[in-house]
Protein backbone atom coordinates (compact mmCIF):
# COMPACT_ATOMS: atom_id res chain seq x y z
CA UNK A 1 0.00 0.00 0.00
CA UNK A 2 0.97 3.61 -0.53
CA UNK A 3 2.31 4.69 2.88
CA UNK A 4 0.21 2.04 4.62
CA UNK A 5 -3.21 3.52 3.78
CA UNK A 6 -6.33 2.11 5.42
CA UNK A 7 -8.90 4.89 5.73
CA UNK A 8 -8.73 7.45 2.92
CA UNK A 9 -9.84 10.83 4.31
CA UNK A 10 -11.37 13.40 1.93
CA UNK A 11 -12.29 16.95 2.90
CA UNK A 12 -15.65 18.48 1.98
CA UNK A 13 -16.31 22.20 2.36
CA UNK A 14 -20.08 21.68 2.27
CA UNK A 15 -20.27 19.12 5.05
CA UNK A 16 -17.57 20.37 7.41
CA UNK A 17 -18.71 21.62 10.80
CA UNK A 18 -15.43 23.20 11.92
CA UNK A 19 -13.56 24.01 8.70
CA UNK A 20 -11.34 22.08 6.29
CA UNK A 21 -8.08 22.65 8.15
CA UNK A 22 -9.62 21.65 11.47
CA UNK A 23 -10.95 18.49 9.80
CA UNK A 24 -7.48 17.66 8.49
CA UNK A 25 -6.01 18.15 11.96
CA UNK A 26 -8.67 15.91 13.49
CA UNK A 27 -8.24 13.25 10.80
CA UNK A 28 -4.50 13.15 11.45
CA UNK A 29 -5.12 12.86 15.19
CA UNK A 30 -7.53 10.06 14.42
CA UNK A 31 -4.81 8.10 12.65
CA UNK A 32 -5.42 8.78 8.94
CA UNK A 33 -2.36 8.08 6.80
CA UNK A 34 -3.69 9.88 3.74
CA UNK A 35 -5.68 13.09 3.28
CA UNK A 36 -7.20 14.28 0.02
CA UNK A 37 -7.71 18.05 -0.15
CA UNK A 38 -10.92 18.32 -2.12
CA UNK A 39 -12.53 21.74 -2.35
CA UNK A 40 -14.70 21.85 -5.46
CA UNK A 41 -15.74 25.46 -4.91
CA UNK A 42 -12.22 26.78 -5.44
CA UNK A 43 -9.80 24.00 -6.24
CA UNK A 44 -10.53 22.96 -9.81
CA UNK A 45 -8.56 23.83 -12.91
CA UNK A 46 -11.51 25.84 -14.25
CA UNK A 47 -11.68 28.27 -11.31
CA UNK A 48 -10.73 31.97 -11.48
CA UNK A 49 -7.46 33.42 -10.19
CA UNK A 50 -8.92 34.40 -6.80
CA UNK A 51 -10.17 30.87 -6.21
CA UNK A 52 -6.84 29.47 -7.37
CA UNK A 53 -4.89 31.68 -4.95
CA UNK A 54 -7.17 30.75 -2.06
CA UNK A 55 -6.82 27.06 -2.83
CA UNK A 56 -3.05 27.40 -3.12
CA UNK A 57 -2.88 29.00 0.34
CA UNK A 58 -5.09 26.23 1.73
CA UNK A 59 -2.96 23.56 0.04
CA UNK A 60 0.27 25.00 1.46
CA UNK A 61 -1.13 24.90 4.99
CA UNK A 62 -2.41 21.36 4.47
CA UNK A 63 1.03 20.35 3.14
CA UNK A 64 2.76 21.65 6.27
CA UNK A 65 0.24 19.88 8.52
CA UNK A 66 0.61 16.53 6.80
CA UNK A 67 4.32 16.61 6.06
CA UNK A 68 5.40 17.08 9.66
CA UNK A 69 3.65 13.84 10.68
CA UNK A 70 4.39 11.81 7.55
CA UNK A 71 0.83 11.72 6.23
CA UNK A 72 0.30 11.62 2.46
CA UNK A 73 -1.39 14.71 0.99
CA UNK A 74 -3.40 14.19 -2.20
CA UNK A 75 -4.63 17.22 -4.14
CA UNK A 76 -7.89 16.80 -6.00
CA UNK A 77 -8.09 17.75 -9.66
CA UNK A 78 -5.25 20.29 -9.88
CA UNK A 79 -1.78 19.03 -10.93
CA UNK A 80 -0.30 22.52 -10.97
CA UNK A 81 -1.07 23.15 -7.30
CA UNK A 82 -0.12 19.57 -6.42
CA UNK A 83 3.29 20.25 -7.93
CA UNK A 84 3.67 23.70 -6.37
CA UNK A 85 3.07 22.49 -2.82
CA UNK A 86 5.09 19.28 -3.27
CA UNK A 87 2.04 17.14 -2.56
CA UNK A 88 2.47 13.39 -2.41
CA UNK A 89 -0.32 12.75 -4.87
CA UNK A 90 -2.98 13.98 -7.26
CA UNK A 91 -6.48 12.62 -7.73
CA UNK A 92 -8.25 12.83 -11.09
CA UNK A 93 -11.93 12.34 -11.85
CA UNK A 94 -13.32 10.96 -15.08
CA UNK A 95 -13.77 14.45 -16.54
CA UNK A 96 -10.33 15.71 -15.52
CA UNK A 97 -7.27 15.83 -17.76
CA UNK A 98 -5.68 12.74 -19.33
CA UNK A 99 -3.14 10.88 -17.23
CA UNK A 100 -0.28 11.58 -19.64
CA UNK A 101 -0.91 15.33 -19.47
CA UNK A 102 -1.14 15.25 -15.68
CA UNK A 103 2.17 13.37 -15.45
CA UNK A 104 3.84 16.03 -17.56
CA UNK A 105 3.00 18.51 -14.78
CA UNK A 106 3.11 16.39 -11.63
CA UNK A 107 5.51 13.53 -10.87
CA UNK A 108 4.00 12.01 -7.73
CA UNK A 109 1.24 9.48 -7.04
CA UNK A 110 -1.77 9.81 -9.33
CA UNK A 111 -5.11 8.14 -8.70
CA UNK A 112 -8.22 8.01 -10.88
CA UNK A 113 -11.92 7.76 -10.02
CA UNK A 114 -13.77 5.01 -11.88
CA UNK A 115 -17.43 4.04 -12.01
CA UNK A 116 -17.37 0.87 -14.11
CA UNK A 117 -15.17 -2.10 -14.95
CA UNK A 118 -14.37 -0.49 -18.31
CA UNK A 119 -13.20 2.74 -16.66
CA UNK A 120 -11.14 0.78 -14.15
CA UNK A 121 -9.49 -1.11 -17.02
CA UNK A 122 -8.57 2.18 -18.71
CA UNK A 123 -7.19 3.55 -15.43
CA UNK A 124 -4.96 0.48 -15.13
CA UNK A 125 -3.79 0.82 -18.73
CA UNK A 126 -2.99 4.52 -18.37
CA UNK A 127 -0.88 3.79 -15.30
CA UNK A 128 -2.89 5.07 -12.34
CA UNK A 129 -1.04 4.38 -9.09
CA UNK A 130 -4.30 3.67 -7.29
CA UNK A 131 -7.89 3.37 -8.45
CA UNK A 132 -10.97 4.71 -6.68
CA UNK A 133 -14.09 2.67 -7.38
CA UNK A 134 -17.67 3.70 -6.74
CA UNK A 135 -20.08 4.89 -5.73
CA UNK A 136 -20.55 1.50 -4.11
CA UNK A 137 -23.81 2.61 -2.52
CA UNK A 138 -25.91 5.77 -2.79
CA UNK A 139 -24.13 8.88 -1.54
CA UNK A 140 -25.23 12.40 -0.67
CA UNK A 141 -21.78 13.96 -0.96
CA UNK A 142 -21.80 13.88 -4.78
CA UNK A 143 -25.29 14.69 -6.09
CA UNK A 144 -24.14 14.31 -9.70
CA UNK A 145 -22.42 10.96 -9.13
CA UNK A 146 -23.13 7.83 -11.10
CA UNK A 147 -25.71 5.46 -9.67
CA UNK A 148 -24.64 2.89 -7.05
CA UNK A 149 -22.42 0.20 -8.54
CA UNK A 150 -22.43 -2.27 -5.64
CA UNK A 151 -19.72 -4.58 -4.40
CA UNK A 152 -19.45 -6.22 -7.81
CA UNK A 153 -17.50 -3.23 -9.12
CA UNK A 154 -14.83 -3.83 -6.48
CA UNK A 155 -14.65 -7.52 -7.36
CA UNK A 156 -14.37 -6.74 -11.08
CA UNK A 157 -11.68 -4.09 -10.55
CA UNK A 158 -9.75 -6.49 -8.34
CA UNK A 159 -9.48 -8.97 -11.22
CA UNK A 160 -7.82 -6.27 -13.34
CA UNK A 161 -4.99 -5.17 -11.06
CA UNK A 162 -3.10 -5.58 -7.83
CA UNK A 163 -2.75 -1.81 -7.48
CA UNK A 164 -4.52 -0.29 -4.46
CA UNK A 165 -8.29 0.03 -4.74
CA UNK A 166 -10.09 2.75 -2.78
CA UNK A 167 -13.82 2.15 -2.30
CA UNK A 168 -16.09 5.18 -2.02
CA UNK A 169 -19.80 5.95 -1.84
CA UNK A 170 -22.30 5.32 0.93
CA UNK A 171 -19.75 3.64 3.16
CA UNK A 172 -20.11 3.62 6.95
CA UNK A 173 -18.89 1.56 9.88
CA UNK A 174 -21.69 -0.95 9.39
CA UNK A 175 -20.74 -1.85 5.82
CA UNK A 176 -17.06 -0.99 5.43
CA UNK A 177 -16.15 -4.59 6.19
CA UNK A 178 -18.04 -5.69 3.08
CA UNK A 179 -15.98 -3.47 0.77
CA UNK A 180 -12.69 -4.68 2.27
CA UNK A 181 -13.73 -8.33 1.99
CA UNK A 182 -14.83 -7.69 -1.61
CA UNK A 183 -11.28 -6.69 -2.49
CA UNK A 184 -10.81 -3.01 -1.65
CA UNK A 185 -7.55 -2.07 0.08
CA UNK A 186 -8.94 1.00 1.77
CA UNK A 187 -12.14 2.99 1.96
CA UNK A 188 -13.44 6.53 2.10
CA UNK A 189 -16.51 7.67 4.04
CA UNK A 190 -17.00 11.42 3.76
CA UNK A 191 -20.41 11.79 5.38
CA UNK A 192 -19.57 9.35 8.16
CA UNK A 193 -16.50 11.37 9.17
CA UNK A 194 -16.61 15.00 7.98
CA UNK A 195 -20.29 15.37 8.87
CA UNK A 196 -19.99 13.53 12.19
CA UNK A 197 -19.94 15.22 15.58
CA UNK A 198 -16.48 13.79 16.30
CA UNK A 199 -14.26 13.64 13.22
CA UNK A 200 -11.25 12.35 15.16
CA UNK A 201 -13.14 9.47 16.77
CA UNK A 202 -14.87 8.56 13.51
CA UNK A 203 -11.58 8.35 11.62
CA UNK A 204 -10.07 6.28 14.44
CA UNK A 205 -13.00 3.87 14.31
CA UNK A 206 -12.61 3.39 10.55
CA UNK A 207 -8.83 3.01 10.78
CA UNK A 208 -9.02 0.35 13.46
CA UNK A 209 -11.83 -1.58 11.80
CA UNK A 210 -10.31 -1.59 8.32
CA UNK A 211 -6.94 -2.71 9.63
CA UNK A 212 -8.50 -5.44 11.76
CA UNK A 213 -10.49 -6.80 8.82
CA UNK A 214 -7.51 -6.57 6.46
CA UNK A 215 -5.38 -8.54 8.91
CA UNK A 216 -7.89 -11.39 8.80
CA UNK A 217 -8.14 -11.60 5.00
Amino acid sequence: MLNDWAFYFITDERLTKTGILDDIHLAIRGGARVVQLRCKEMGGMDKDDTDEDSFLDLAWTARKMTEVVGVDLIINDNPIIASEVYADGLHLGQTDMPMQEARSIFSGIIGRSTHSKEQAKIAVEEGADYIAVGPIWATRTKPDAEGPQGLQLIREARTLTDRPLVAIGGIDLANVGEVIMAGADCACAISATVASDDVCRSVTDFEKLIRAITAKK
